[in-house]
């Protein structure tokens, strides 16, 4: 969970992120990358992850979960799905920019790159939604879940975690460029010279453990040595 200073965006806006998945759900439950939600369908929030066994569309398929105004100012829940199926235990890149239009040209472009294969070509697929914006989510950043439910937990690693104000194009993704941009509002590279939890651009927004019955000391320093493992390039790059 972040928290401090930063001001998280109520507009367009991106997230990306490296992950490597061990499981998804046998159900419908998606494993969740990063949120502002805490599941609620009338709260506001967004919801990055991948899709459970029991989706109605695919498995293993990233989805973006938007639930805020939609055309008539009515709160709508829309799942964008982005149609790309991911395998498991491989590392990826993978990045949504999400942008609202009142002229009905709402839409989230998702960017997803295998990285233990540099021959394939980063993955794009740009899907319409209804929601108008802004989404004025009332919960903090979580990695790893939706905020205070432990229902929708992530079973893998997460690193280069990036939250960037606007919808980013192709050029501007970290995987091509990854020094921190001007429009990069919090970025958390898991590897001890940044700081296991600490924010890259700010130095003050911090990650704090999630409070589920299963955090321990054992399994708080077990998750930071595997962001630890995640941060090296051996970890990204070995299938």
């Amino acid at each position: 969970m972040a928290d401090g200073a930063v001001t998280l965006p109520e507009g367009d806006f991106s997230i990306e992120a490296v992950v490597l998945l061990h499981s998804v759900f046998p159900d419908g439950r998606v494993r969740t990358i990063a949120s502002q939600w805490n599941g609620d369908h009338s709260q506001s929030g967004w919801s990055l992850g991948i899709t459970g066994m029991g989706s109605h569309r695919k498995p293993y398929m990233p989805v973006f979960q938007l639930v805020g105004p939609g055309v008539d100012g009515r709160v709508v829940e829309e799942p964008v799905f982005s149609e790309i199926q991911l395998q498991m235990d491989r590392s990826y890149y993978i990045a949504a920019a999400v942008q609202f239009s009142p002229q009905g040209k709402s839409s989230v472009t998702f960017y997803i790159k295998d990285l233990a294969n540099d021959d394939e070509p980063i993955r794009t697929t740009t899907v319409p939604h209804p929601l108008q914006g802004p989404l004025r989510p009332g919960f903090p950043l979580v990695i790893g879940d939706t905020h205070g439910t432990g229902r929708r937990l992530w079973d893998g690693l997460v690193d280069e975690v990036r939250l960037r104000r606007g919808a980013i194009s192709e050029p501007a993704l970290s995987l091509k460029a990854p020094n921190l941009s001007a429009d990069t509002i919090a970025c958390w590279q898991f590897e001890p010279a940044h700081g296991h939890r600490h924010d890259a651009v700010s130095g003050t927004e911090n990650i704090l453990p999630g409070q589920t019955s299963s955090t321990t000391a054992r399994l708080t320093a077990i998750t930071d040595f595997c962001h630890s493992l995640m941060g090296s390039s051996a970890m990204l790059y070995v299938e």
